[in-house]
Parts: structure tokens; C-alpha cells; sequence
């Protein structure tokens, strides 16, 4: 008589799509495709028209904002100022938000902890902040809203160098490499 293989042909079937997964998950550029993804989402949805978002949140907060809760006391003076920045710089308060949340976590003290020595809601490099006339140390030891006027400073310097910001993508390269663009 024959064995039976398949519980053991799907065990190792599922052994290595979860191999598989992982070798997605550590690869450098899976980040950009999240990235790429979650662009396009933001440029062919419109983030705060979906039917049912009306029940949840007001149609004047801001994308994200409930998230930046946990580390910002004060959301209505960060999301005035992220309003603010955002209308400067022509580009959406969503992008803003999620450029902030994919890099920060919107913690304005969190630190790089590949040791870059990048801080802040953009992570600031140390080259940056020194082109900025700050110290990291100062950046992380600021509130998020006072952050933003280093956020603002930084995104006009490099839209004034390159250009508009035409994605969030484009928004995005800025913190990662602005000579990208």
C-alpha cells in the first residue's frame, strides 16, 4: 500500500510559502513598494471621502490624526500646523501625515535605531540638522508642532532645489534621498 503525503506535502507547502513571505519581509525594497502602494491609494482614493468616515471623524480632521494621539498631548495645535505647512508647500495634509507616520510613528523623539542618528518626525540626519542650525538633540527634545517649522524649513529647501512635490512618493523620496528626485 501506498503512504498517504499529503498532510506532509502541505505542511512543507505552507512551510515554504512562509519562508517565501519572509524573504519579501527582510528584502530593503519591499519598503518602497508599501510606499509605491501606498501612493497610489492616496492619489486615486480620496482619503477622507470614503461614505463612513463621517461617523468616525469629523471631515476637518486630519488623515492619521487619531494615531498621532498617543505621542502628541496637543493634536489641535500639530494639526493646525501640519495644515499650515501642508497649504506652503501645495502638497495634501494626508501626505504630510503619512510621510510623518512612516518615519516616525509620529514621535517626534524617536530615534533611528539603525544608528543613523536620524531623529524626529521626519528623521532628521545629523547632516540636515546641522544644515538647519540645529542640534539632533534639540529636534528630539522638541514638541511636534514646534517640529514642524523644522519640517516646513527642510521641505522648502529641498522643493526650492528640485521642484514641486508631485506624489507622495516624490514627498516621501525626501526624507530617504532628495537627490532622487
Amino acid at each position: 500500500m501506498k503512504r498517504k503525503t499529503y498532510p506532509l506535502t502541505r505542511a512543507r507547502g505552507s512551510l515554504a510559502a512562509l519562508r517565501t513571505f519572509w524573504a519579501v519581509w527582510k528584502n530593503p525594497y519591499w519598503n518602497m513598494g508599501v510606499i509605491c502602494l501606498l501612493s497610489y491609494q492616496l492619489l486615486s482614493v480620496k482619503v477622507p471621502d470614503f461614505g463612513w468616515t463621517h461617523i468616525w471623524q469629523p471631515k476637518d480632521q486630519l488623515y492619521l490624526l487619531d494615531e498621532a494621539g498617543r505621542f502628541i498631548p496637543n493634536t489641535e495645535s500639530f494639526s493646525a500646523k501640519v495644515k499650515e505647512v501642508s497649504h506652503e508647500l501645495q502638497v495634501p495634509p494626508a501626505w504630510m501625515m503619512a510621510v510623518m507616520k512612516a518615519e516616525s510613528g509620529f514621535n517626534p523623539k524617536v530615534r533611528n535605531k539603525k544608528g543613523s542618528g536620524a531623529v524626529g518626525l521626519i528623521q532628521f540626519m545629523p547632516a540636515v540638522a546641522q544644515e538647519l542650525q540645529v542640534s539632533p538633540s534639540e529636534l528630539s527634545g522638541m514638541e511636534a508642532h514646534d517640529q514642524m517649522a523644522y519640517v516646513h524649513k527642510y521641505l522648502q529647501q529641498v522643493r526650492s532645489r528640485y521642484g514641486e512635490y508631485q506624489s507622495l512618493t516624490a514627498l516621501y523620496l525626501v526624507s530617504l534621498y532628495p537627490k532622487d528626485r
